[in-house]
């Protein structure tokens, strides 16, 4: 489990609605139970980032090429030697 890299990828406006706040919170929790059992999990939330206007159909938003550049850039990064 340590050596599959997670990738978590959240738009922003994610507190708007009950729906998402609750959804964004089951993600993290699924994270942190990855985390507990030693696996490489980060977390990315593309508001902190600097990267706004996102929605939850990240890959049909106007910026979809920045965020593939970024997935891309991850796994390339966490790609066994």
């Amino acid at each position: 489990m340590a050596a599959k890299p997670y990738l978590f990828m959240y738009g922003d406006y994610l507190d708007a609605t009950p729906l998402w706040t609750t959804l964004v919170a089951r993600g993290a929790a699924f994270r942190d139970r990855l985390r507990a059992l030693g696996a490489n999990v980060e977390w990315c939330a593309l508001g902190e980032r600097g990267i706004h206007g996102n929605s939850h159909m990240l890959m049909m938003d106007d910026n979809n090429d920045t965020l593939a550049r970024l997935v891309a850039d991850w796994v390339v990064a966490k790609a066994p030697v």
